[in-house]
């Protein structure tokens, strides 16, 4: 719990070793291992979040949570198919699902797609402070090009 407050506040090292303590205490807890794999994605540490996040989902092949961090992962990594792939493991209808998927979209020059994807985000989460720029890619998108 405390890596997760750690996490909120943006802290992300002491996160890092709130998650590690906690593993330590306990090697099956899953939810350690997904506040690890976050803070390490926050910090553009990709290979060891990738690492942690596949061990959270051997302990919880539910936690539906640590495929959308993983999927973060790849799309990180430039490994954009291997982040949709994720993505698509994940059935749950949750604003930053639909981000993701959208910027992975976007990346895989599939625009519609993605336009679409990015406008289901901002109907799930139309306070979020991610929807002008969301709303500025969307203008773009489409906009027709000469």
């Amino acid at each position: 719990m405390k890596a997760l407050v750690r996490l909120a506040m943006r802290d992300f090292q002491s996160a890092i070793e709130d998650a590690r303590r906690s593993i330590e205490l306990d090697r099956q807890n899953a939810a350690a291992y997904l506040a690890l794999g976050t803070a390490h994605n926050s910090l553009r540490q990709f290979e060891s979040a990738g690492q942690v996040l596949k061990r959270a989902l051997e302990i919880d092949p539910d936690l539906w949570q640590a495929q959308l961090e993983l999927a973060k992962t790849w799309y990180g990594d430039k490994k954009w198919v291997l982040a949709l792939r994720e993505l698509d493991l994940i059935n749950k209808d949750f604003a930053d699902v639909h981000l993701v998927r959208a910027n992975v979209l976007m990346s895989l020059h599939r625009t519609p797609e993605g336009a679409q994807e990015f406008a289901r985000f901002v109907d799930e989460a139309p306070q979020d402070s991610r929807v002008p720029e969301v709303q500025r890619i969307l203008t773009h998108a489409q906009t027709p090009r000469e």
